[in-house]
């Protein structure tokens, strides 16, 4: 910077150049932060709204899925023991 410019000034102006300029760069720096905060809350509501349930519908699919493997071990397992099957079942129509 060329210090001609700061010879043009008087020394009250030359004294507060220096408070203004850190008022300047707090506002910009508030504002970077209250644009980050604005970024984040956005994203945040992205995950809870469409990504979390999806991962409920996931592990729902998930569980069910474990439990009919298991029914279907129990009846092999049932079958190949020679095992009568259960009273309380029922047959499927068409079957």
């Amino acid at each position: 910077m060329n210090l001609s410019v700061l010879t043009r000034f008087s020394m009250r102006k030359k004294l507060l150049l220096a408070p203004l300029l850190a008022a300047v760069l707090m506002v910009v720096s508030s504002l970077t932060a209250y644009v980050g905060i604005r970024r984040q809350q956005q994203w945040l509501r992205s995950i809870y709204q469409e990504r979390i349930p999806g991962l409920k519908i996931a592990a729902d699919t998930d569980s069910s899925m474990a439990a009919a493997q298991a029914n279907a071990y129990e009846v092999l397992s049932m079958m190949q023991a020679g095992f009568p099957p259960p009273t309380k079942w029922r047959r499927l129509p068409g079957n």
